[in-house]
């Protein structure tokens, strides 16, 4: 071998080492960093949202979740009185989705939209949502039941949310996602976070 392959050996190796580092930065560091999760201490952040109306009737346990502020998220479906335990579904939220949800919630007017008067809500029949949230050390009611309330855009989101937590609940691959989704609910399965 001359000085010339070993040059070429050199400088592909080299180029291997920058092609590493700048994707381990680029695409690795930002997926589980958690600096914007961080702001948020351990009694700032729970939601949890309830499922009421005839659902109890008929199912006799109205659905609903958990939402705490690693991320982590409960889900009960309904069931029926006969049913010992309900089907409890765990997970992780997105970290995308509940970043961009904290950040909405910093930006409303929480304590208007709390202003719960449950003597108006409508029959049993209809499907009404009730949540409780502890944000920033503060605790609020809201439901779906108060006009301001189910009008308002809060109500819009916290809907998308349940959904958002149903629809992953319910997915039936672990490839939805695509292999990155894979991949970090294997890693969430595996460890224990901190944040």
């Amino acid at each position: 071998m001359k000085g010339k392959d070993y040059f070429v050996f050199f400088l592909t190796f080299i180029t291997g080492i920058f092609a590493g580092a700048y994707l381990y930065i680029t695409s690795f560091v930002p997926d589980y960093q958690q600096d914007n999760i961080s702001e948020i201490s351990e009694v700032d952040f729970l939601l949890q949202g309830q499922e009421r109306g005839d659902c109890g009737d008929i199912y006799g346990l109205c659905a609903s979740f958990e939402l705490q502020q690693d991320r982590t998220y409960k889900y009960m479906t309904r069931s029926t009185p006969d049913i010992a335990d309900a089907p409890l579904t765990e997970g992780r939220l997105n970290k995308k989705v509940f970043i961009d949800f904290v950040d909405y919630l910093r930006t409303v007017e929480l304590t208007e939209l709390a202003q719960v008067d449950f003597n108006t809500c409508p029959s049993r029949q209809d499907v009404t949502y009730t949540y409780s949230l502890v944000f920033t050390g503060e605790s609020y009611q809201f439901s779906t039941c108060d006009r301001v309330f189910a009008t308002s855009n809060l109500s819009q989101e916290l809907n998308s949310l349940w959904h958002t937590v149903t629809s992953v609940s319910t997915s039936t691959s672990n490839f939805d996602n695509g292999i990155s989704g894979f991949l970090e609910q294997q890693l969430d399965k595996r460890f224990h976070y901190d944040d």
